[in-house]
């Protein structure tokens, strides 16, 4: 049986995708700062949500205002982080 490891709150899931979705520029400079403390597949997830929220931010302020890109990057976002939780909740199961 494996015993669950305590995260800070500053470490915390909802934190850093909250994080990359309000203030994508901040999300992705604090994913890049502490990259070191996940795995490879944590950081990848994250620096790909940040990144793709930061080009909706981009691609609103200064090209253009289409519903249908922001749908798209919305959308992505959405699989993002249904992926993540899916692979999340996965690997978290033992074998009996």
């Amino acid at each position: 049986m494996k015993l669950k490891t305590l995260t800070t709150w500053s470490f915390k899931d909802k934190l850093i995708f909250f994080l990359c979705f309000i203030l994508p520029l901040i999300g992705f400079i604090y994913i890049l700062i502490n990259r070191k403390k996940w795995d490879k597949k944590e950081t990848s997830l994250y620096l790909l949500f940040a990144l793709t929220n930061l080009s909706l931010t981009i691609t609103v302020t200064f090209i253009t205002r289409d519903f249908w890109i922001v749908t798209l990057h919305y959308i992505i976002s959405i699989i993002l982080i249904t992926y993540f939780i899916f692979t999340k909740k996965t690997s978290n199961i033992n074998p009996i």
